[in-house]
């Protein structure tokens, strides 16, 4: 049942928006390429993940798991703010706070080191992509990259305690 929520709060819900938003004309196309159009889908993801932050103090979810969502809204709300000065790619964010909860999971869980090497392998491939599409610069995802592994860390370090 948490999957599914947790699924529904993070991927349905705030693509069925996006569809929405993109059937309505409110955006031009799905890669959000304008800076209202971004804007707009962070802060619709932030608030679904509030609603399910919330669900999962209700539900007495572990500590990390709350923690790495309520990074995750702070690493939303991060991008957000950015998107008025430069264009960061959003996957850079992604796969550094992905990173980020990886390297965290591996000082209380035994044997993470492969699956963290993996997700290092796939952030690696996916941001070459980004600059190899001509999507971001390298230092949008340099950037993206830091702020999600950063944000995400310093959370989970700071609501673990």
């Amino acid at each position: 049942m948490l999957i599914g929520f947790s699924a529904s709060y993070t991927i349905v819900i705030p693509l069925c928006f996006v569809a929405l938003a993109r059937i309505t004309g409110f955006i031009e196309s799905f890669n959000l390429r304008h800076r209202n159009e971004r804007i707009i889908s962070l802060i619709v993801t932030a608030v679904c993940l509030f609603f399910f932050s919330n669900m999962l103090k209700t539900w007495h979810a572990p500590l990390q798991m709350r923690a790495f969502v309520i990074g995750t809204i702070i690493l939303m709300l991060i991008a957000a703010a950015l998107t008025f000065f430069t264009r960061i790619s959003m996957h850079a964010i992604a796969w550094g706070g992905m990173t980020a909860l990886v390297s965290h999971l591996s000082f209380y869980v035994p044997n993470l080191s492969i699956f963290l090497a993996v997700i290092v392998f796939l952030s690696g491939l996916a941001c070459t992509a980004r600059i190899y599409l001509n999507e971001h610069l390298p230092r949008q995802i340099y950037f993206g990259y830091l702020i999600g592994f950063m944000t995400i860390w310093l959370t989970l370090f700071i609501l673990s305690l």
